[in-house]
């Protein structure tokens, strides 16, 4: 069997994946009852953390048998400094010096912004914010690396490479962006900007998978949206 027809069996485990990480955190109290650390919240984090980490690693061992070459090609930082394919479809045109470092970095700025806006509005606003347990705070930026990592391995990886070379681009990018915004409403339960917010992400970090051959881009921008909103839950939780 060609890794071609391989691959087309790897999109299951991919999704399978997916739901796990959705329905992972109505279910770590179950699964794993007994504390771990004296912060009820951040405890209930740290399992759902831990747990998580079981779906990237069956998608990356689940995508190295499909095709080790596409696996391995994607499996890495990437180019950071690759060229950006233009999106006139969407207004979209740059000149040849634009590549992903500035585009990634104007993305970070303008998408944390952003996110930082529907976090207030979203999860904030109208919630007592919390002042105490600021020992804790570091744990926001270690569940932040964690959750970018996890889902950057499962959705973005994942979809890439069990799509590529067998659909267009495109449908790779609107396919991460559905994905992506379906898990923002469960996952931060910020509304409808929550849906919105997460489909912009998951199309741009798709797009920066695809065309620098690497996480680095997707992982970073992830990462910042996960200090936001990690924050945002920590000031109403701890």
């Amino acid at each position: 069997m060609t890794s071609e027809k391989r691959r087309k069996f790897l999109l299951p485990v991919v999704v399978a994946a997916i739901v796990f990480l959705g329905l992972l955190p109505s279910r770590v109290q179950i699964w794993l009852p007994d504390s771990w650390l004296g912060n009820a919240y951040v405890d209930e984090l740290l399992k759902t953390q831990v747990l998580g980490l079981a779906a990237p690693l069956l998608v990356v061992l689940s995508a190295l048998l499909a095709g080790r070459l596409t696996a391995q090609r994607y499996l890495t930082l990437g180019d950071r400094d690759a060229d950006i394919e233009p999106m006139p479809r969407i207004g979209l045109t740059l000149d040849l010096s634009y590549d992903w470092k500035k585009m990634g970095t104007a993305l970070s700025q303008i998408l944390t912004s952003f996110t930082a806006i529907v976090a207030y509005f979203g999860i904030i606003r109208g919630n007592v914010i919390a002042l105490h347990n600021v020992g804790l705070v570091p744990w926001i930026f270690v569940f932040a690396a964690l959750t970018a990592l996890t889902q950057e391995l499962v959705i973005r990886y994942g979809l890439v490479t069990s799509l590529v070379g067998l659909v267009p681009d495109s449908w790779i990018h609107w396919t991460s962006a559905g994905v992506s915004a379906i898990l923002a409403v469960f996952l931060t339960k910020a509304g409808l900007a929550g849906f919105l917010l997460g489909g912009i992400y998951g199309y741009f970090m798709a797009k920066a998978v695809l065309e620098t051959r690497g996480l680095y881009w997707a992982w970073f921008l992830r990462f910042w949206q996960q200090v936001i909103l990690y924050g945002a839950l920590f000031a109403i939780y701890l």
